[in-house]
């Protein structure tokens, strides 16, 4: 089965797609093949929408000057291990970033067996 390429047109997938699956499929019907194609070609398009606003959210946390204690609680506004919040850390912060100092601000969210996030929510922490 092929697959939508990315920055593929419409009209150039319905012009590879409908042929592969009238050739995998003699007996099915070319309007029936171009409905496949077609959802196909919208579910592609609509995880290519999904990952670019994910890469957009990324990037935007990334370059944004925000303090390290302050990305770290807003890091936490869904619950994430405390290495893969470090990484983030450390990717945002490069040379600045000092684990020590990571751990004591990771330490101020951690309320026993609870994650305090940005907005004062309380997560189930388990490690």
């Amino acid at each position: 089965m092929p697959e939508v390429k990315q920055g593929e047109s419409e009209q150039e997938w319905l012009g590879r797609c409908i042929p592969y699956q009238l050739n995998e499929n003699p007996d099915m019907e070319k309007d029936q093949a171009a409905a496949i194609c077609y959802s196909m070609y919208e579910k592609s398009k609509k995880n290519e929408e999904v990952t670019m606003s994910i890469i957009d959210k990324i990037d935007r946390i990334l370059t944004e000057d925000v303090d390290i204690e302050n990305f770290i609680r807003r890091s936490l506004n869904t619950p994430k291990s405390q290495d893969a919040v470090w990484k983030m850390v450390k990717t945002k912060f490069k040379d600045d970033a000092d684990r020590d100092e990571f751990d004591e601000i990771w330490d101020s969210f951690v309320d026993d067996d609870y994650l305090e996030s940005a907005g004062g929510d309380k997560y189930k922490w388990s490690e």
